[in-house]
């Protein structure tokens, strides 16, 4: 034991002879230390907007369609939203849950009430290239489960909470693709 203390002791008053005979230490400054990225890793982009996550080319259907035609469609697709138009316009946006809240109506036939009696008519609209947090921020604020994109005046897309949380795993590092998802 006495011998490790006698070398420990002999390497470290050997260090400070060794820098004060021209062995200069030097601290790192920023332009010497550069940033080391994994021969495998992506650059991630700077700006993520929810064209890069919203469902593209979305199904939509007209106000005056009835409810029945909507859950055919909502089936037939697997979705839960459906924007309504009214002659190409934008007129509000229709889900599962507004239909079946209708439907639950004493006196309410599917085949017979119109798409415009169960539609919010204000629904919240955001362009393709806004910032992912814009769309987070405002589904979280109204507690929105969708959110028409638009581009001039056309919808393009909706993004979903689905979507959201694939931009999540996106953020997180996991790849998944939309067939894998549903």
């Amino acid at each position: 034991m006495a011998a490790r203390k006698n070398s420990r002791s002999k390497s470290r008053a050997a260090a400070p002879a060794a820098r004060s005979a021209g062995t200069r230490s030097r601290k790192p400054t920023a332009r010497s230390v550069r940033p080391v990225r994994a021969s495998n890793a992506k650059p991630r982009p700077t700006r993520l907007t929810i064209a890069m996550f919203m469902t593209a080319h979305p199904h939509t259907i007209g106000r005056e369609q009835m409810l029945s035609t909507a859950h055919d469609m909502m089936r037939a697709h697997n979705i839960r939203h459906l924007p309504v138009l009214h002659g190409g316009r934008l007129e509000g946006i229709v889900s599962d849950r507004d239909l079946h809240l209708v439907e639950t109506l004493r006196d309410v036939d599917p085949k017979t009430v119109r798409v415009e009696e169960a539609m919010s008519t204000d629904p919240t609209v955001l362009p393709p290239d806004a910032p992912l947090m814009d769309a987070a921020i405002e589904m979280l604020r109204h507690k929105l489960g969708s959110i028409i994109v638009a581009d001039e005046g056309r919808v393009v897309g909706v993004f979903t909470t689905i979507d959201a949380l694939r931009a999540l795993m996106t953020v997180l590092g996991e790849r998944v693709s939309k067939s894998k998802t549903g």
